[in-house]
């Protein structure tokens, strides 16, 4: 906490400092008292300039400092025009401190006032436009900032016509755009277009070209097409040699990019020359412990690789962890620099130690990786940081993985089994598994409120200072770099002191949240019910892990060919999800088969008598369900999965199943969209839309459904014009059971935006939209939440995170089991499977059982052959817990001891009535 104190007065200091700067340099320039000068304080005009000034000199906390000023000042006296101008930039220099999502609000303010002032095809609105495209692009949606930047571009056109100076800048950052989503030939498109706008009012010479001819060079690696590559970056070096100083940190990044393509067109010698020479600008530029210090060494290292040279190979990785600040006599990570490349470091340097068989040191670096992943998920639990981690190590999970595959099949064992699992449940740690982690320790734990939001503060805290950094990792404003360095192990050290004060004052909260307890083999499968079958699947970037266990025995298995399996995946899901697409249903039960000799058949060879599959899935097999795999009978005639088993699907490694008691309370909301505003409302949303156009807006059987499961389970019922937001979110948090049954529209470029339709309310401070974001602010209490909607299971798959869907916002919210859907499925369908289902659970079966009886009850009956379909009946899926939640069959279970203790009771009174019977005779 100290060390936070002295950043603290440090940047009051600073603040102090511009703020004398800035009189002084007033009073000189005008010869004007003091008091003169104080008016530059009063007046937002000047005020507004002064933190223009101060942005432009790359002071951020002298131009916050003053834009607060300008705030403070328009509460006085309103100004629109300056007002509009302080949301710009405001968020402007947010953006830069990279609050991305704060900049967003500011500059949105900053569009609605300039629109209204200067109308829309102002180049004041032009440059609000630009910003906005920054930070969407900064917020990694990419096609927002596509939108935002072409609208920029009408406009100066319209004003400038189109070889506007201005339009470079737009060329260029469209470039960006197109690279990132992988566009590269349109990327390609958009720097030779700037280039030719650039041609027009700089010499051909201009370092400017140069830059283009650089990025040029970049996106032709991405596309590997190594030639090309070579061509542009050579034309760049010929500028900058004639433009540049030879040491200059730009001119050493691009050799490095230069060297780079080399590599890539197997030139090791050119390739080595360059990385070297890239190596002793940066050193002498930044010093030796610099994270492109250490991506040198690497990219050195592979050089060496390809040369077949194994001890420099040893040599450069040990070098470019050295330079991370990375020491094996250190038990801790706190002086590393940039975790992203000590982690692919260390994956580097346990390749090469199985490669010269040493594998007790590629054990240890393996088990490195894994430790600094886990310290890097309790370091940092913002959202957006925590999926972009996520991201970014699983190409180290898969080395995890391959590395402890083959060490099991040439030694099988409990050291190499604990390993792979131990890799497994690191796995299932991301974000979201860790949130919901998060939550249980809180309401378990007792912890108290101030302490929760020490330990957050301090998280955050650490967060801002790493982007900051990651922000200079260019190269530029080495000063700050070494300050934020500073500030960096200062709040770790302070993070840390913290933790251990956890561990001492609230052992229970520091057990669930920061132990890292990893289930040992026996443990897992002790765990494992008899006759399940537990499976979990890794997603990687060319094959697919599969790990099972019945309780008992163990196997793993590698299936390779991942683009072919996702294929087949792909096909498979438009099959059953369309019932009008040109797969018929023996197609569709062909590749159900195809699918369950790929994913499953040897699990069942090896457990034949399996009735229940626990299912961990991954990747693209989060969209399809198992239940519609088929298998072959004897007479050869295919067999749907779900008539020989159920299944549950998990995000968590541990099975966690708890008897639920007695049902409780049920709520059930089934909206009307009569009335909503489908033409204001939702302008622009596609999916919304989507629905109107297809006349599946209004849902005639979703009340006669919520007043079916209503009268099973005695619960609250809102209908029509009841079921809205604000009723939701006032009566939720009773509810034991949660029916929904509505619309969902899925946002796939902003999951977080996806969202619930209740009845339009016209509130002013309810928008009718349950987003899934909102849901992540909630604590629920309810076991069981039925989304008996569209789409709620369907949503953007994240790398390493799985499916951000609104099934996922409610697991977060602390529901432990949740039925979703994974397409549109038919209203009378949807119907009489969920009625179904609530009867079924009422009896006293399981979730899993009880969807599983209703889904064949459905297709058993169905007259019309089409309804087999599985597009009717496979979209619901249970994701969660599996236990009743019904206590039908405990009063079952308890049933005979009741009759034996009613007898007892009867045989007493006989005794009791003849023992007086006969005294009264004898009397």
């Amino acid at each position: 906490m100290k060390s936070g104190i002295r950043i603290l007065k440090a940047n009051q200091w600073k603040f102090v400092k511009t703020l004398i700067t800035l009189i002084l340099t007033t009073v000189l320039a005008l010869g004007s008292p003091v008091s003169d000068s104080m008016h530059i304080l009063q007046d937002p005009q000047l005020r507004y300039q002064a933190a223009v000034d101060a942005f432009q000199e790359g002071d951020l906390n002298a131009a916050l400092a003053h834009l607060k000023g300008v705030r403070a000042l328009l509460r006085e006296e309103r100004n629109d025009t300056i007002l509009s101008d302080y949301y710009k930039l405001y968020g402007t220099v947010l953006h830069f401190q990279l609050d991305e999502r704060e900049a967003l609000h500011y500059i949105d303010s900053a569009l609605t006032l300039k629109i209204e002032l200067f109308g829309n095809n102002h180049l004041e609105i032009a440059g609000v436009y630009n910003n906005l495209a920054l930070v969407y692009n900064g917020l990694g949606e990419y096609t927002k900032s596509i939108g935002y930047l072409d609208l920029y571009r009408r406009i100066v056109e319209q004003h400038f016509g189109p070889k506007a100076q201005d339009l470079a800048k737009f060329y260029f950052n469209q470039s960006l755009n197109y690279r990132k989503t992988g566009d590269y030939d349109r990327a390609i498109d958009y720097l030779l277009k700037a280039r030719d706008i650039r041609l027009q009012y700089v010499d051909s010479i201009h370092p400017y070209i140069a830059d283009y001819y650089s990025y040029i060079g970049d996106n032709y690696v991405n596309k590997e097409s190594w030639p090309d590559a070579l061509d542009y970056y050579g034309r760049a070096e010929k500028i900058y040699t004639k433009t540049m100083d030879p040491g200059h940190h730009v001119y050493g990044m691009h050799k490095l990019h230069y060297g780079t393509a080399y590599l890539g067109a197997k030139e090791y010698d050119t390739a080595k020359k360059l990385f070297l020479e890239s190596l002793q600008i940066r050193v002498a530029n930044f010093g030796f412990f610099d994270p492109q210090v250490s991506f040198l060494y690497r990219n050195l290292a592979a050089v060496e690789n390809a040369l077949n040279e194994p001890d420099s190979v040893y040599y450069y990785l040990q070098k470019s962890l050295s330079s991370l600040g990375y020491f094996k006599d250190r038990q801790g990570f706190s002086e590393v620099h940039r975790y992203h490349y000590l982690l692919s470091t260390m994956a580097d340097l346990a390749d090469y130690f199985e490669r010269v068989h040493r594998i007790d040191s590629s054990y240890f670096y393996w088990n490195e990786n894994l430790r600094l992943i886990d310290h890097l998920r309790q370091s940092y639990k913002n959202d957006q940081a925590q999926v972009l981690l996520s991201a970014s190590i699983v190409p180290v999970y898969e080395g995890l993985l391959e590395f402890g595959f083959a060490q099991f099949v040439k030694e099988p064992g409990d050291k190499w089994l604990n390993f792979v699992l131990s890799c497994a449940q690191s796995y299932r740690r991301n974000s979201l598994n860790l949130g919901i982690l998060d939550r249980e320790a809180i309401h378990f734990a007792g912890i108290p409120e101030i302490a929760q939001q020490r330990e957050q503060n301090m998280k955050d805290s650490l967060l801002a200072i790493e982007n900051r950094i990651r922000k200079l990792e260019d190269g530029s404003g080495s000063e700050l770099m070494a300050v934020y360095h500073q500030q960096r192990l200062e709040w770790q050290d302070s993070f840390e002191n913290y933790i251990k004060y956890l561990e001492k004052e609230y052992p229970d909260y520091y057990e669930l949240k920061y132990s890292n307890a990893i289930l040992t083999p026996g443990a897992w499968m002790r765990s494992i019910a008899n006759a399940q079958l537990f499976i979990h699947y890794f997603y990687g970037e060319k094959d697919l892990y599969l790990l099972a266990s019945d309780g008992k025995d163990f196997f793993m298995e590698k299936i390779p060919d991942l683009d072919l399996l996702e294929g087949m995946i792909l096909d498979f899901r438009e099959g059953i999800s369309d019932p009008g697409a040109d797969a018929g249903l023996n197609l569709i039960q062909q590749l159900g088969n195809q699918l369950y000799n790929k994913l499953l058949s040897k699990c069942f060879d090896k457990w034949p008598q399996t009735k229940e599959l626990v299912i961990l899935p991954d990747g693209l097999l989060r969209q399809i369900p198992f239940s519609c795999l088929t298998h072959r009978n004897i007479d050869g005639k295919y067999r749907w999965l779900i008539e020989d088993v159920k299944i549950t699907y998990r995000e968590q490694f541990l099975p966690s199943d708890k008897p639920t008691g007695s049902p409780g309370k049920l709520m059930a909301f089934a909206p009307s969209y009569e009335g909503y505003p489908v033409d204001t409302g939702i302008t622009g949303d596609l999916a919304m839309n989507d629905l109107v156009r297809s006349g599946y807006f209004n849902l005639p059987g979703a009340q006669a459904e919520a007043r079916t499961v209503s009268s099973i389970f005695s619960g609250a019922l809102f209908l029509g014009k009841e079921a809205t937001e604000a009723q939701f979110k006032q009566a939720s948090d009773q509810a034991d059971i949660l029916h929904l049954s509505m619309h969902a529209c899925v946002d796939h470029q902003n999951p977080m935006l996806s969202k619930l339709l209740f009845s339009h309310s016209g509130q002013e401070q309810e928008d009718d939209y349950l987003h899934a974001f909102e849901l992540y602010n909630y604590r629920l209490r309810a076991r069981l939440v039925v989304l008996s909607a569209c789409n709620t299971g369907f949503g953007e798959l994240s790398r390493g995170e799985g499916t951000m869907s609104l099934a996922r916002a409610f697991s977060y919210a602390g529901v432990p089991s949740v039925v979703m859907s994974l397409w549109k499925i038919p209203d009378d369908a949807s119907a009489a499977i969920m009625v179904d289902f609530y009867r079924l659970l009422k009896s006293g079966l399981d979730k899993s059982e009880a969807l599983r009886q209703a889904k064949l009850r459905y297709f058993q009956k169905s007259i019309d052959p089409q309804t087999m379909h599985p597009f009717y009946w496979a979209g619901f899926v249970l994701n969660g817990s599996a236990e009743p939640i019904s206590d039908a069959s405990t009063k079952l279970l308890y049933a005979p001891i009741w009759i034996i203790a009613m007898l007892f009771l009867v045989s007493i009174l006989i005794w009791r009535r003849k023992k007086y019977s006969t005294a009264g005779r004898s009397g």
